[in-house]
Protein backbone atom coordinates (compact mmCIF):
# COMPACT_ATOMS: atom_id res chain seq x y z
CA UNK A 1 0.00 0.00 0.00
CA UNK A 2 1.36 3.41 -0.89
CA UNK A 3 1.24 6.33 1.15
CA UNK A 4 -1.71 7.75 -1.02
CA UNK A 5 -3.47 4.44 -0.69
CA UNK A 6 -3.18 4.75 3.59
CA UNK A 7 -6.04 7.25 4.91
CA UNK A 8 -4.25 10.39 6.68
CA UNK A 9 -4.96 10.86 10.65
CA UNK A 10 -7.73 13.06 9.13
CA UNK A 11 -9.02 10.05 7.65
CA UNK A 12 -8.39 11.47 4.42
CA UNK A 13 -6.76 9.89 1.38
CA UNK A 14 -3.96 11.63 0.11
CA UNK A 15 -2.80 12.14 -3.36
CA UNK A 16 0.66 11.84 -3.88
CA UNK A 17 0.89 15.67 -4.61
CA UNK A 18 -0.64 16.43 -1.14
CA UNK A 19 1.51 14.48 0.88
CA UNK A 20 4.51 16.07 -0.65
CA UNK A 21 2.89 19.36 -0.45
CA UNK A 22 2.15 18.53 3.48
CA UNK A 23 5.59 16.83 3.80
CA UNK A 24 7.52 20.22 2.65
CA UNK A 25 5.54 22.05 4.66
CA UNK A 26 6.53 20.56 7.47
CA UNK A 27 10.01 20.35 6.75
CA UNK A 28 9.92 24.63 6.14
CA UNK A 29 8.10 24.99 9.66
CA UNK A 30 10.80 22.51 10.91
CA UNK A 31 13.70 24.27 9.78
CA UNK A 32 12.37 28.16 10.84
CA UNK A 33 12.28 26.17 14.36
CA UNK A 34 15.75 25.13 14.21
CA UNK A 35 16.81 28.59 13.36
CA UNK A 36 14.35 30.68 15.40
CA UNK A 37 14.85 28.72 18.58
CA UNK A 38 18.30 26.44 18.05
CA UNK A 39 20.09 29.01 16.97
CA UNK A 40 18.51 32.32 18.22
CA UNK A 41 17.38 31.11 21.39
CA UNK A 42 19.76 28.33 22.55
CA UNK A 43 23.26 28.63 20.57
CA UNK A 44 23.85 31.16 23.91
CA UNK A 45 24.26 27.71 25.69
CA UNK A 46 27.20 26.16 23.68
CA UNK A 47 28.75 29.61 23.39
CA UNK A 48 28.36 30.38 26.89
CA UNK A 49 31.75 28.40 27.88
CA UNK A 50 33.39 30.46 24.93
CA UNK A 51 32.71 33.68 26.29
CA UNK A 52 33.51 32.99 29.81
CA UNK A 53 37.15 31.50 28.95
CA UNK A 54 37.71 34.41 26.51
CA UNK A 55 36.77 37.07 28.87
CA UNK A 56 34.24 38.60 26.76
CA UNK A 57 31.69 38.27 30.03
CA UNK A 58 31.84 37.00 33.74
CA UNK A 59 29.26 34.44 35.38
CA UNK A 60 26.88 36.87 36.54
CA UNK A 61 26.76 38.87 33.05
CA UNK A 62 26.27 35.67 31.27
CA UNK A 63 23.55 34.98 34.13
CA UNK A 64 22.13 38.30 32.74
CA UNK A 65 21.96 37.87 29.14
CA UNK A 66 20.19 34.43 29.79
CA UNK A 67 17.54 36.21 31.62
CA UNK A 68 17.52 38.84 29.38
CA UNK A 69 16.30 36.59 26.44
CA UNK A 70 14.22 34.95 29.11
CA UNK A 71 12.21 37.72 29.68
CA UNK A 72 12.35 38.73 26.23
CA UNK A 73 10.85 35.76 25.33
CA UNK A 74 7.98 35.88 27.63
CA UNK A 75 6.91 39.36 26.68
CA UNK A 76 7.34 37.70 22.58
CA UNK A 77 4.74 34.95 23.74
CA UNK A 78 2.54 37.18 25.69
CA UNK A 79 2.47 40.19 22.79
CA UNK A 80 1.68 37.79 20.66
CA UNK A 81 -2.16 37.70 20.58
CA UNK A 82 -1.69 41.65 20.13
CA UNK A 83 0.57 41.37 16.36
CA UNK A 84 -1.45 41.69 13.39
CA UNK A 85 0.73 40.81 10.89
CA UNK A 86 0.16 37.43 8.37
CA UNK A 87 2.09 34.83 9.59
CA UNK A 88 4.68 34.19 6.62
CA UNK A 89 5.31 37.68 7.09
CA UNK A 90 6.17 37.15 10.75
CA UNK A 91 8.19 33.76 10.09
CA UNK A 92 10.30 35.86 7.24
CA UNK A 93 11.20 38.57 9.55
CA UNK A 94 11.70 36.80 12.16
CA UNK A 95 14.12 34.54 10.43
CA UNK A 96 15.89 37.59 9.20
CA UNK A 97 16.04 39.11 13.01
CA UNK A 98 16.89 35.86 14.20
CA UNK A 99 20.34 36.01 11.86
CA UNK A 100 21.08 39.85 12.46
CA UNK A 101 20.47 39.70 16.49
CA UNK A 102 23.07 35.99 16.29
CA UNK A 103 25.53 38.19 14.03
CA UNK A 104 25.34 41.48 16.72
CA UNK A 105 26.22 39.16 19.50
CA UNK A 106 29.60 39.20 17.37
CA UNK A 107 30.37 42.17 16.43
CA UNK A 108 30.16 44.02 19.81
CA UNK A 109 30.90 43.37 22.98
CA UNK A 110 29.02 46.01 25.53
CA UNK A 111 26.73 44.49 27.90
CA UNK A 112 24.32 47.03 27.74
CA UNK A 113 23.87 46.40 24.29
CA UNK A 114 23.95 42.58 24.88
CA UNK A 115 21.42 42.42 26.86
CA UNK A 116 19.46 44.42 24.62
CA UNK A 117 20.11 42.22 21.43
CA UNK A 118 19.31 38.94 23.52
CA UNK A 119 15.83 40.62 24.95
CA UNK A 120 14.98 41.58 21.45
CA UNK A 121 15.90 37.77 20.26
CA UNK A 122 14.32 36.62 23.16
CA UNK A 123 10.85 38.54 21.28
CA UNK A 124 11.69 37.45 18.01
CA UNK A 125 11.78 33.69 18.68
CA UNK A 126 8.53 33.58 20.66
CA UNK A 127 6.87 35.62 17.25
CA UNK A 128 8.66 33.01 15.33
CA UNK A 129 8.04 29.83 17.18
CA UNK A 130 4.38 31.06 17.32
CA UNK A 131 3.88 32.23 13.79
CA UNK A 132 5.72 29.17 12.82
CA UNK A 133 3.68 26.98 14.20
CA UNK A 134 -0.02 28.89 13.08
CA UNK A 135 1.09 29.07 9.78
CA UNK A 136 2.67 25.27 9.56
CA UNK A 137 -0.71 23.43 11.28
CA UNK A 138 -2.92 25.59 9.36
CA UNK A 139 -1.22 24.09 6.10
CA UNK A 140 -1.65 20.53 7.08
CA UNK A 141 -5.15 20.95 8.27
CA UNK A 142 -5.91 22.63 4.88
CA UNK A 143 -3.92 19.40 3.69
CA UNK A 144 -5.29 16.77 5.37
CA UNK A 145 -2.36 15.79 6.88
CA UNK A 146 -1.86 16.37 10.46
CA UNK A 147 0.17 13.81 10.76
CA UNK A 148 3.27 15.44 9.93
CA UNK A 149 2.49 18.15 12.84
CA UNK A 150 5.29 16.32 15.12
CA UNK A 151 7.66 17.17 12.39
CA UNK A 152 7.22 20.96 12.38
CA UNK A 153 8.21 20.50 16.50
CA UNK A 154 11.51 18.32 15.85
CA UNK A 155 12.38 21.99 14.53
CA UNK A 156 13.74 23.32 18.06
CA UNK A 157 15.82 19.98 19.08
CA UNK A 158 17.22 19.53 15.62
CA UNK A 159 18.45 23.23 16.12
CA UNK A 160 19.85 22.73 19.46
CA UNK A 161 21.53 19.64 18.60
CA UNK A 162 23.24 21.15 15.56
CA UNK A 163 24.27 24.62 17.91
CA UNK A 164 25.63 22.39 20.63
CA UNK A 165 27.70 20.08 18.11
CA UNK A 166 29.19 23.18 16.28
CA UNK A 167 29.44 24.84 19.94
CA UNK A 168 31.61 22.17 21.20
CA UNK A 169 33.44 21.76 18.29
CA UNK A 170 34.43 25.28 19.18
CA UNK A 171 36.39 25.30 22.20
CA UNK A 172 39.31 26.52 22.93
CA UNK A 173 38.24 29.49 20.32
CA UNK A 174 36.90 32.90 20.65
CA UNK A 175 33.46 33.24 21.05
CA UNK A 176 32.59 36.28 18.84
CA UNK A 177 33.33 33.65 15.21
CA UNK A 178 30.93 31.26 16.80
CA UNK A 179 28.24 33.92 16.97
CA UNK A 180 29.08 35.03 13.63
CA UNK A 181 29.64 31.61 11.86
CA UNK A 182 25.61 30.89 13.47
CA UNK A 183 24.21 33.80 12.16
Amino acid sequence: MSRSDAPSAAGVHLSDDADRRARTAALACMIGLAVALGVGRFAFTPLLPLMLTDGSIGLKAGSWLASANYAGYFVGAVSCAAVRVAPARMVRFGLAATVLLTAAMGIGHLLPVWLAVRFVAGVVSAWTFVFVSQWGLRRLAELHAPEWSGVIYAGPGVGIVLTGLIGSALAGHRAAPGWLGFA
